[in-house]
């Protein structure tokens, strides 16, 4: 592994960490404010989905990408629509979501390192 697919797999774990930390930050924010079980096993659902979704690209599945750049491309949207509805407080998740969904979009499909560790994810297989 030379030095741009080493950098690229450093900034792809930093991108899925804060991923993963924002989407616990809304499962239990959601949970304190409403209490809702049948929620709580979705949003749990839809959080290991997501790890199985990141487990892929880890293992260079070009479709793993594109399903994760349309999934946060959405989130990134729904975090903008909340940004301009919610009062004022709930405004700073929105954004940071808003800045870490922007950041992996630009990350996975952009960035020099990234494209350099899939593409070494891809001939290792």
């Amino acid at each position: 592994m030379n030095i741009f697919e080493s950098a690229g797999r450093k900034g792809t774990i930093s991108i899925f960490a804060s991923v993963l930390l924002i989407s616990v930050y809304t499962i239990v924010t959601y949970q304190l404010q409403f209490n809702d079980t049948g929620k709580l096993i979705q949003q749990i659902i839809r959080f290991l989905l997501t790890i199985l979704l990141m487990y892929f690209l880890f293992k260079g599945k070009s479709w793993a990408k594109i399903t994760l750049t349309i999934l946060f491309s959405l989130g990134a949207l729904l975090a903008l629509i909340a940004l301009v509805t919610l009062p004022g407080p709930a405004k700073i998740p929105a954004s940071v979501m808003i800045f870490i969904y922007g950041y992996a979009i630009y990350y996975l499909n952009f960035s020099i390192y990234f494209k350099a560790y899939f593409r070494y994810l891809q001939v290792k297989r």
